[in-house]
């Protein structure tokens, strides 16, 4: 558990203090603005982990764009479902969110290459690529392809993900 505590007389270095599993004034650790933000990042995307993962399905949505430096990179959302239900487990709303994962830097631009690239990152942040029910990607053919296409190399792990453009 961290708990933001402020800091009593705070100076210009010392803006925030943390203090990390126990309260107590003893075990405070000061930290600048840049390791809250980290701890807050960190806190946020295991939550947002834990609802995708608790989603019945999701979908992927990606595209691929250069930065300023020229350096390739692909945007990867997951849509997923919350679903409420009542004391009997029965549905009684349904929630759509959309989570960015992030920027990554295409490492290669091939079909499979960059369906591998995903498949690894699904994989590092334990989320099951059989619950995708649907893709959308922009019409690239390396995307888009019926043949050879990511849209295709993700249907044959997970053929219930209907690709959309």
């Amino acid at each position: 558990m961290v708990t933001a505590v402020p800091a009593e007389n705070p100076t210009e270095e010392d803006s925030t203090i943390i203090a990390v599993e126990d309260t107590s004034a003893t075990d405070h650790v000061n930290v600048d603005d840049n390791e809250m933000i980290e701890c807050l990042e960190i806190k946020l995307e295991i939550y947002l982990l834990e609802q995708i993962r608790a989603s019945p399905f999701f979908d992927i949505i990606m595209e691929t764009t250069r930065d300023t430096s020229k350096v390739d990179q692909i945007s990867i959302v997951v849509r997923y479902t919350v679903i409420s239900r009542s004391e009997n487990r029965r549905p009684i709303d349904i929630e759509i969110k959309d989570v960015f994962l992030g920027f990554y830097a295409v490492i290669k631009h091939g079909a499979a290459d960059l369906v591998n690239q995903v498949t690894t990152l699904f994989t590092n942040k334990n989320i099951d690529l059989k619950k995708c029910e649907g893709q959308g990607y922009g019409g690239a053919n390396v995307m888009s392809g019926v043949y050879n296409g990511v849209q295709k190399h993700i249907k044959d792990i997970q053929p219930n993900a209907e690709y959309v453009h």
